[in-house]
């Protein structure tokens, strides 16, 4: 059986000056993601409200005489690429 107590003074003191550094980047990793994961709720939530905005009109404007599909679109394009960004934020790519 090998013994537990035969080892260098490098490999120990590679293992003690790497120990304090984990906890913190650890802090740091949970802090960004905890950031992105508000960032994308934000944008998730605002490309929901447009794409709501966009079913009111099109609700609203539909038997009325004027033409409102290059607005309703536009507004869905937006809300759409709102949702992705919120998406790609909360999953993190």
């Amino acid at each position: 059986m090998e013994s537990t107590h035969n080892q260098t003074p490098f490999q120990a003191s590679v293992d003690a000056s790497q120990a304090p550094e984990i906890p913190v980047l650890d802090a740091i990793d949970k802090e960004k993601h905890r950031r992105l994961l508000q960032r994308g709720q934000m944008w998730l939530c605002a490309g929901l409200a447009l794409m709501a905005l966009s079913f009111a009109v099109n609700f609203l404007l539909f038997h009325s005489e004027t033409s409102f599909s290059t607005v309703m679109y536009i507004m869905t394009s937006v809300g759409a690429a709102c949702m992705v960004k919120g998406l790609v934020d909360i999953l993190g790519f």
